[in-house]
C-alpha cells in the first residue's frame, strides 16, 4: 500500500513539473515616429537581456506595433508587428523607431533573428538580421 501512495506522489509531482518552468523571454517595445535616417538594427546585451535599437519603415503612418520573442533551440526570434488601423490614412510613407527589449533570456550563445512582420496592406514578412549573440 505504501508504495501506491510513492507511486501516485512521483505522478502528481510529474504532472506539475511543465507548470514550474519558466515561461520564456518577456517583450517591452517603445515605438516613436522620426523623420531622422534609417538604422540599421543595433544588438546589446546584459545578463538575461538582448536590446535591440533600430527603425521600421511603413507604407502610411497609421500603424500599431507589437513584439514577441521565442527561443526555438539556439535560436532567439524577435518579432516586430506592425498592424495597419482602421480607417483613412495619409498615404505617405512613415519611419518609426524603436528599442526592443526581451528579458527573461537564459545565459547562452543565440542565432538571433529580427522579423518584421508588417500587416498590411500590402502584408509582408521579412528577416531583417540574423546574427549570432552572446547573453551573459
Amino acid at each position: 500500500m505504501a508504495w501506491i501512495i510513492v507511486l501516485l506522489s512521483l505522478i502528481a509531482v510529474t504532472a506539475c513539473d511543465g507548470a514550474l518552468e519558466p515561461g520564456g523571454p518577456h517583450v517591452e517595445i517603445t515605438v516613436e515616429r522620426t523623420g531622422g535616417p534609417d538604422i540599421t538594427p543595433q544588438v546589446a546585451t546584459e545578463p538575461g537581456l538582448v536590446r535591440i535599437t533600430a527603425t521600421i519603415g511603413v507604407n502610411e503612418p497609421c500603424y500599431d506595433f507589437s513584439a514577441a520573442a521565442e527561443i526555438e533551440g539556439d535560436t532567439l526570434v524577435a518579432t516586430v508587428m506592425a498592424s495597419r488601423r482602421d480607417g483613412f490614412c495619409l498615404q505617405v510613407l512613415a519611419l518609426f523607431g524603436y528599442e526592443l527589449t526581451i528579458t527573461e533570456v537564459p545565459r547562452g550563445s543565440y542565432q538571433l533573428r529580427l522579423v518584421y512582420d508588417r500587416q498590411g496592406p500590402p502584408t509582408f514578412v521579412e528577416t531583417v538580421l540574423g546574427i549570432r549573440v552572446d547573453v551573459p
